[in-house]
């Protein structure tokens, strides 16, 4: 999976940034996913004046995309559970970049600090198909 993050401050200039992982409340209504915190500075910033937020989700090989838009709630250091679930997305991509570039691309992740990280939790207000395609960009009901 690969995850991507959207925000935009008051002038609409966009901030964008890998995301890692992410978690679905019990209700369906809350996505968390997760920021090195190296990258969330101006994500928070955004989010605690105007709180847009897009997160796109996307599978790998097969290309199938959403989005999600909503409003922001909460922000805060990582759990065990969420490091547990960083690492788990971290260990998928490796799997992946191996498969489609071979064991060599592994040595792009030498010390890659994808910890720590800030856990985002937003409300789901609308999901929208991104899959390449001719139902790119629909709204899902």
């Amino acid at each position: 999976m690969g995850y991507i993050l959207a925000t935009r401050d008051n002038n609409l200039q966009p901030c964008i940034n890998h995301a890692w992982g992410m978690k679905v409340n019990h209700t369906g209504t809350e996505i968390t996913f997760y920021v090195k915190n190296s990258h969330s500075e101006k994500h928070l910033a955004n989010l605690l004046d105007n709180g847009r937020v897009a997160f796109c989700v996307g599978q790998q090989p097969s290309h199938r995309t959403y989005q999600f838009k909503g409003q922001y709630v909460s922000h805060n250091a990582c759990t065990e559970e969420d490091n547990k679930i960083l690492d788990e997305c971290f260990a998928g991509f490796k799997i992946l970049l191996v498969a489609m570039f071979g064991e060599q691309a592994l040595s792009l992740l030498d010390n890659y600090p994808f910890k720590p990280a800030t856990a985002i939790t937003f409300r789901v207000e609308e999901i929208f198909n991104q899959t390449p395609g001719p139902d790119a960009g629909q709204k899902l009901e």
